[in-house]
C-alpha cells in the first residue's frame, strides 16, 4: 500500500485542479487516500483527510447520502470508543 500513496495523492491533487474541492469524486479520492494512510498505520495523515472528507459530503451530498455515511465510519474506526461523530461546523 505504500507504494500506493504516492498515487492517491497525485489523484486527488489532479481532481482538484480539473473538477474542484465539492465534486464527489474528488471527495471519494480524498477519502481514499485517508484509507491509504490508515492501512500503513499513519492516522495522523488519515484523520484529518477523514474529518475534511466527512465535513464536506454533509455540506455537498446531505447527511442521509451513502458516501457520507462511509466517510463517517472512516471518523469512527479511528475513534475507539466515540459515540457520535463532531465534524467541523458547515456553513
Amino acid at each position: 500500500m505504500a507504494r500506493a500513496i504516492p498515487l492517491y495523492e497525485q489523484t486527488l491533487t489532479d481532481r482538484l485542479r480539473v473538477l474542484g474541492q465539492d465534486h464527489p469524486d474528488t471527495l471519494t479520492s480524498r477519502n481514499n487516500l485517508a484509507g491509504a494512510y490508515q492501512s500503513t498505520g499513519n492516522l495522523a495523515r488519515a484523520i484529518p483527510l477523514y474529518e475534511q472528507t466527512l465535513t464536506d459530503r454533509l455540506r455537498v451530498l446531505g447527511q442521509d447520502h451513502p458516501d457520507t455515511l462511509t466517510s463517517g465510519c472512516g471518523c469512527l474506526r479511528l475513534q475507539p470508543g466515540a459515540r457520535t461523530i463532531r465534524p467541523a461546523a458547515v456553513s
